[in-house]
């Protein structure tokens, strides 16, 4: 009987597995729900920064004409 490389009746049946699991199972963890707040609030945080620098500038740049 060929079996194609399947040993076991119960390795036939079993789920196949991914080394990456989805999102939404991912985005149950702490550590990733953590780590996507802190990503999310620096990321606004030196898009706020850089805006206010480039106002500055470029206000103190039209004082000088």
């Amino acid at each position: 009987m060929l079996t194609f490389g399947i040993t076991d009746a119960a390795e036939a049946s079993a789920p196949s597995r991914t080394l990456a699991p989805d999102v939404g199972t991912r985005w149950h963890a702490t550590t990733f729900q953590l780590l996507s707040v802190y990503a999310l609030i620096f990321a606004v945080s030196v898009m706020l920064l850089l805006g206010f620098m480039s106002w500055v500038v470029t206000g103190e740049m039209k004082q000088q004409n």
